[in-house]
């Protein structure tokens, strides 16, 4: 009887509990204009910042990511683009994509349902907060 692998990518470890257990593995996709988000962002256990440009098939066997975060639309895709990607890779997670302030989010729900029925998608609608817009 085979044992299961138990090799793990060292990017997806658990740093915040010091004990190698694997957190969640979240993709935050975003746009080439927003490339330094790392600097600004700073370290979350589990999640991995990369380009639109730069999601291939092989990135995403090699993280296997459980969550895919975006925004709905950027300057640079949109989430239409990110989810035939997404699908066209073999992506079996969770696709979730936020935007503020969207009038009709069922819309977008729908369309990307319908042409990518396999794929576990939502609409995360995120408001702005009074102290937020005073930044």
């Amino acid at each position: 009887m085979s044992q299961p692998d138990k090799t793990k990518n060292i990017d997806w470890i658990d740093a915040s509990t010091g004990t190698g257990a694997e957190a969640l593995r979240v993709l935050a996709v975003g746009s080439s204009n927003a490339a330094n988000t790392n600097d600004k962002v700073g370290d979350l256990p589990g999640t991995r910042f990369v380009d639109f440009a730069e999601l291939t098939t092989e990135l995403m066997e090699l993280h296997r990511p459980d969550v895919v975060l975006s925004p709905l639309m950027s300057s640079g895709f949109d989430c239409v683009e990110l989810a035939y990607r997404l699908v066209d890779s073999g992506f079996g997670g969770r696709y979730r994509a936020f935007a503020e302030d969207i009038p009709r989010p069922e819309m977008v729900k729908r369309e990307i349902r319908r042409s990518f029925p396999g794929l576990d998608f939502d609409v995360l609608v995120v408001a702005r907060t009074p102290e937020s817009r005073a930044v």
